[in-house]
């Protein structure tokens, strides 16, 4: 009875400590875990549909659940997605169909920023910023520069 007792807690032991540990990890996805710009454009397409082909993005996604493990704690989804898009300044209007200008403030600091200051993604222009309908997603938009930085997320 003892033995079947102690293998019992020990597959729990193992069973939680497997799940609890590669959560973590799995919670997020960083386009600086990839070496080439096709390697992050393909890990990002996965996640989010382009309404046009991109030269170029940079990506920091948060998953409660986790990106590589299905398995999860049942509860409340929570997901959090920044990214970058570099695309050819004459595909914009492909990106801004059914979005908005709006005539508000956007925080440039944390990844925007440290984003904004990597060779090949510094602009020059001011930006404007765009919402859907539903206000569910935001866009920075710096026309010129082919640059589209997003937020979208559930928490």
């Amino acid at each position: 009875m003892e033995k079947v007792l102690l293998i019992m807690l020990a597959v729990v032991v193992i069973f939680t400590v497997s799940c609890s540990s590669n959560i973590k990890d799995d919670q997020y996805v960083i386009s600086t875990d990839f070496n080439s710009s096709s390697e992050r454009i393909e890990e990002l397409s996965k996640y989010i549909k382009f309404p046009s082909p991109v030269e170029d993005v940079e990506f920091n996604l948060f998953n409660v659940n986790g990106f590589i493990n299905s398995r999860s704690i049942p509860g409340a989804s929570s997901w959090h997605y920044e990214y970058a898009v570099k695309i050819k300044v004459e595909d914009m209007q492909k990106w801004l169909m059914g979005f908005s200008v709006r005539d508000v403030e956007m925080n440039q600091e944390g990844w925007i920023k440290t984003l904004l200051n990597k060779e090949g993604w510094k602009v020059s222009s001011p930006f404007e910023v765009y919402f859907n309908k539903d206000k569910s997603v935001s866009y920075m938009v710096f026309q010129n520069e082919g640059i589209i930085i997003v937020q979208t997320g559930h928490l």
